[in-house]
């Protein structure tokens, strides 16, 4: 697929990989590649600068936007959303965490520190319907 982009959609691609890295995010959306078209010193940039979209802006936009709404493992729910179902059913999550520390030491529960990311080219992520969109007003 990538060798059909014109060498400028390319450039594109490439310097949202960067920004995704830089980030350190595991795989290149729809807001990263936003990021890489103000990067560059073309009329798109020229264009979205024109109309108030800057890199800083959108850049702040979207660690926003991550804060509030983290990327889920695997496509599913949040993990606020998972401790709001699991409350509605009766489950003290801090009594479990303190049981579970208790029995197997501290941070027993705590997510394993993330794999290093390869240096080649991260994935492209299909975003769902419903997830939000990043408004830059």
């Amino acid at each position: 697929m990538f060798e059909r982009f014109t060498q400028q959609a390319r450039e594109v691609v490439v310097r949202a990989q960067d920004v995704a890295r830089r980030l350190d995010h595991p795989a290149i959306g729809t807001s990263h590649l936003l990021l890489a078209l103000l990067l560059a010193d073309d009329r798109t940039a020229r264009l979205l600068n024109g109309h108030g979209v800057t890199e800083e802006g959108a850049e702040r936009a979207l660690r926003r936007v991550l804060r509030r709404d983290p990327i889920a493992p695997a496509g599913g729910p949040a993990p606020d959303e998972d401790a709001a179902a699991l409350a509605a059913l009766g489950f003290d999550l801090d009594r479990i965490r303190a049981a579970m520390e208790a029995a197997f030491g501290p941070g027993a529960l705590d997510a394993p520190a993330p794999a290093p990311a390869p240096r080649g080219l991260r994935r492209l992520v299909r975003r769902r319907r419903e997830d939000p969109e990043i408004v830059l007003l």
